[in-house]
Parts: structure tokens; sequence; C-alpha cells
């Protein structure tokens, strides 16, 4: 892989196949399953279902939820930098000052609105 390619990736057009596959597929099928098998385990598995003993119940439900913490942790690691990644490459690809400027304090007043909102539904809610 060249530069330009590294610079220019390819379209969203040419991952239709790839989707395609993903449909037929029926990974969204999968993934309902897979929540519902999921709700399911943590009601029957759990203290208040009386299928096991209190203290079991505890220990079982944390030990799996530890997979969960550990892919949401891990999430939010990468979603920062992919974020911030991303907002930076499309600010550098614009070839215009003017468009450039406007879509600096968009890009600005977007992230002041959203962090505002964000911290009031947080103080908000831990109130």
């Amino acid at each position: 892989m060249n530069a330009v390619e590294l610079l220019y990736p390819r379209p969203l057009r040419y991952l239709s196949g790839h989707l395609a596959k993903l449909v037929a597929g029926r990974l969204w099928l999968k993934v309902l399953l897979g929540m519902g098998l999921g709700i399911i385990a943590g009601i029957a598995l759990g203290p208040s279902a009386g299928l096991l003993d209190a203290d079991f119940a505890i220990t079982a439900g944390n030990w799996l939820a530890f997979p969960g913490q550990l892919f949401l942790t891990l999430v939010q690691m990468i979603v920062v930098p992919l974020v911030f990644a991303s907002i930076i490459r499309g600010l550098a690809s614009t070839e215009d000052v003017n468009q450039l400027k406007k879509l600096g304090l968009a890009v600005v007043l977007f992230f002041v609105c959203t962090t505002t909102a964000s911290i009031v539904t947080g103080i908000t809610l831990a109130q």
C-alpha cells in the first residue's frame, strides 16, 4: 500500500460487498439472540432467582460481567483517539481556508454544546 492510498482510503461504496455478507449472514439476528440469551442467563443465575446460593450467584455474576467490562473499557480507550484523529483528518483534508474557518468554528461550537449537555445531564442524574 503506497502513501496515497493511506491518505485517501477507498470510499464506503467498496464496503457494500462486506456489508451484504453481514446482512445475508443475519448478524443482526445473532446479536439480538445473544442479547436475549444473556438477559435470560442473567435473570436465571441472579441472586434473586434462588437457583444458586446468593454468595455464589454474586461471585458468578462478577466473573461473567468481567469480559463485558473489559470490552467496554477497551472501546472507551479506542474511541477518544479515533474521534480526535477523524476530526483532525477531516479538517486537514479541506483545501479552502474559508471553509476550514467555518468548519473549525462549527466543530468547536458542537463540542462545547455537547460537552455542556453531557455535564448538565451527569450532574442532574448524580443529584
